[in-house]
């Protein structure tokens, strides 16, 4: 017999799942337009137009309309420049691939609790200080010089204490500004 039935039977269930799983991708790709899964499996899209809607209104803005933050230590007042990350996407995303970042800019994270997890620096191309706050605003740790690494397997960073945000600068920036535990972030929108 040419056709064996037995072996369909054992195939046809794994073909139909093959098909679901990659038809829930290409819907939700559709639908949201932030996964772009059909592209590469691996990799989350960003939205890079910067469109903001009108509850960005009550931000901190400069007179370039950018997000910006304030570093207060014990002798200045930092304004940093900042991207969001607010979605899994963009908190997934943070600033891989990415080739340079201005003096006095940066990206923050905004958790919606507080949490322990640490940073990883897989597939950034630049090394960056990562700044961890607290929910009152309080600086609780700095890992300082967070070098890139494009290997399969990246260290990670785990902050001493739990966290709300995290402010991703260039490396050197806290020391050249004497920026230290337990100084303060304003103008973090929960």
């Amino acid at each position: 017999m040419l056709f064996n039935w037995n072996r369909l039977k054992k195939i046809v269930p794994l073909i139909v799942l093959v098909v679901v799983v990659t038809a829930g991708f290409a819907y939700w790709e559709k639908i949201s337009g932030t996964f772009n899964f059909l592209k590469n499996p691996f990799e989350f899209s960003r939205n890079d137009n910067n469109e903001k809607d009108s509850s960005d209104d009550n931000k901190k803005k400069d007179d370039n309309d950018s997000l910006q933050v304030e570093v207060v230590t014990d002798t200045d007042r930092l304004v940093v420049k900042v991207e969001e990350a607010r979605t899994p996407e963009e908190l997934g995303q943070g600033l891989m691939y990415r080739e340079n970042l201005c003096e006095n800019c940066g990206m923050v994270f905004y958790f919606k609790t507080d949490r322990t997890g640490g940073f990883w620096m897989k597939n950034c191309e630049i090394p960056l200080d990562i700044i961890f706050i607290d929910s009152a605003g309080e600086i609780v740790d700095i890992k300082r010089d967070f070098e890139p690494c494009n290997e399969e397997i990246c260290p990670s960073y785990t902050p001493m204490k739990v966290y709300r945000y995290a402010l991703e600068v260039n490396a050197g920036w806290c020391e050249k500004n004497d920026v230290e535990v337990g100084d303060k972030v304003e103008g973090l929108d929960p």
